[in-house]
């Protein structure tokens, strides 16, 4: 009984041991022969930057798994020599490699070897730090290009200009506006990557991290942006690269924003830059000039300026007709149609259409857009209105005054048509007037040196996306102040250096920002530097060649532009702008 429980028990025991060594899948199976172990060999070439692993083959093998220190991951392959590239995968100390021989074409026949193991070392080496850099400032193409010589094994390489950001480049060179830095003296350093510190990285897999150091940061090397002119002009930058806050030339040249700017410059600055290139919406055609002989622009639009000052007109107080007309550069009239003043019928309802026809004509693109840059576009559509419909009874001040900056002055006063009738308040009651030019004469002859070059559109009435644009700041109906301080205050800037430098006095007082230092101003909240005590100073508007209809009764004979905030006391003021 006992020798039958041993036995028994042993049986229960070589079923337990089989079970046990299915489980292990180097183990062959009852049948099987497992393959040979490889004999793994590794070759480090530091020069040629290779690690090679080979092995020979092993009989009935068909296929070897590899693994690699540091990689979890199992390759495959055919093959009996792999060369493990790329060399930076490994850090500078010991690594191994094993493989195994496997048959996939008769698993049954043949298990899986024990794993082969070989073991090797890598030397840790730094790159060498970038030499023979040169920058070559090129004044015709506008470019600076810096380059250095390829540095072995790199994989890519970071630069820095005045030590400032650090930025990646794959390729051994860089190449950037002459205009992205202000004339003087700069410095530029290079450092090579390795692999392992590259942008684009490698394996995740591989834990590794890399047997090549990144180089040191290269010497510096410096170079020089000059402010010369460009030749034959007074400017110095290329009309194709203007940016926002240029200096435009009266003779049709461009002076870079951050020029220091001498007595002369200034003299002959008339604007600055707001808006760079040809804005899409921009529908104008140039080639028509809006004055006879006028300046003509070609159909290339590089950018819009905007006049230096407001334009003067000359009034007549209509509450006090025995005063002297007075200069004011800060209200004059909008559109105005005599027409309906002198005939009673147009006011009357029997001839309704008529007075439609003069009060309701559209002849501009749409007045609220901010993204609105035809101007030009408009103004042309104003001047072709008159005669197109025999209109002469219309006035356009702001439209006369703007595109007739720089040439001569001009002015307007009302003078009363019909029966005067007394006032408590001295003043005419009940008596309709007719808007009339006056011969403003020399009063404002600064003007003159304002005049658009013959290579420009001339000077016109913006449309309100101009203007918007101009000014550098979007309000709401709340004076909530939108647009950046930083650009408010940049734009303010240009305008200040102007003034400063220049050497034309009379012309000194009337230089300022679109929007800025303007009488009676308040800024209380240094956050919001454009808000306005309205108890203080109402805010003005800015006339546009964007026409806002506006019908109401007792004021049907006059059409009011669409302004930039509030009104003056006759109307806005004009700020001419002008395409190059």
């Amino acid at each position: 009984m006992k020798t039958k429980l041993y036995y028994a028990a042993m049986q229960m025991f070589a079923a337990i041991l089989l079970m046990t060594a299915c489980d292990k899948d180097d183990q062959p199976s009852i049948g099987q022969m497992q393959l040979a172990t490889p004999v793994v060999t590794v070759n480090v070439d530091m020069n040629a930057q290779t690690i090679t692993a080979s092995w020979q083959a092993v009989e009935h093998a068909d296929n070897y798994h590899y693994k690699i220190s540091g990689d979890e991951t199992l390759y495959k392959t055919g093959e009996t020599r792999l060369e493990l590239q790329p060399y930076s995968k490994f850090e500078g100390g010991s690594h191994s490699i094993t493989v195994q021989a496997v048959s996939n074409a008769q698993p049954d026949l043949f298990s899986p070897s024990e794993w082969g193991k070989a073991d090797f070392s890598v030397e840790s080496t730094k790159l060498q730090a970038p030499d023979a850099l040169n920058a070559d400032v090129n004044k015709e193409s506008c470019t600076v290009t810096v380059s250095w010589a390829p540095v072995a094994n790199a994989a890519s390489y970071l630069y820095k200009i005045d030590d400032g950001k650090e930025v990646p480049v794959s390729e051994p060179g860089i190449s950037f506006s002459l205009f992205d830095y202000a004339p003087g003296e700069h410095s530029v350093s290079v450092k090579a990557l390795a692999e392992g510190d590259a942008p684009t990285g490698r394996s995740a897999s591989v834990k590794a991290v890399t047997a090549v150091a990144s180089s040191d940061w290269s010497e510096v090397y410096t170079f020089t942006i000059t402010d010369e002119p460009l030749p034959g002009m007074l400017g110095n930058k290329p009309l194709d690269h203007a940016r926002l806050g240029d200096f435009y030339l009266n003779d049709g040249s461009l002076l870079r924003g951050d020029s220091e700017l001498s007595a002369e410059l200034a003299d002959a600055c008339i604007g600055i830059v707001f808006y760079a290139g040809r804005h899409e919406t921009d529908q104008s055609d140039y080639t028509r000039p809006l004055t006879a002989g006028g300046p003509v622009l070609d159909s290339t639009v590089h950018g819009y300026a905007v006049s230096l000052t407001h334009v003067p007109t000359r009034l007549h107080d209509f509450y006090k007709p025995e005063d002297e007309p007075y200069i004011n550069e800060w209200a004059t009239y909008t559109r105005w149609c005599n027409a309906l003043i002198q005939s009673e019928a147009l006011i009357m309802e029997a001839d309704n259409n008529t007075r439609i026809e003069h009060t309701k004509a559209y002849m501009g693109t749409i007045y609220n857009s901010y993204d609105d840059f035809n101007g030009y576009y408009n103004c042309m559509a104003m001047l072709e209105y008159i005669p197109a419909t025999n209109h002469t009874c219309c006035e356009y001040p702001a439209l006369m005054l703007a595109i007739n900056y720089g040439k001569k002055s001009l002015g307007w006063k009302k003078t009363y048509y019909g029966i005067r009738e007394s006032s408590a308040y001295g003043t005419s009651r009940g008596v309709k007037n007719l808007l009339v030019g006056m011969d403003v004469g020399d009063v404002c002859d600064w003007q003159l040196s304002l005049a658009a070059p013959q290579n420009s559109s001339g000077w016109f009435l913006p449309s309100y996306g101009q203007i918007r644009y101009a000014e550098c700041a979007y309000w709401s109906d709340g004076y909530e102040y939108y647009e950046s301080y930083g650009i408010w205050e940049f734009m303010d800037g240009q305008f200040e250096k102007v003034k400063n430098a220049t050497t034309r006095d009379d012309l000194k007082e009337y230089i300022r920002a679109v929007y800025r230092y303007s009488p009676r101003e308040s800024r209380d909240d240094p956050n919001h530097p454009g808000w306005i005590d309205s108890n203080i100073w109402r805010r003005r508007g800015i006339a546009t060649s964007t026409e806002e209809e506006e019908y109401k009764a007792g004021r049907y004979y006059q059409m009011k532009y669409k302004a930039c905030g509030g009104n003056a006391a006759e109307g806005p003021y004009v700020r001419p702008v002008l395409a190059f």
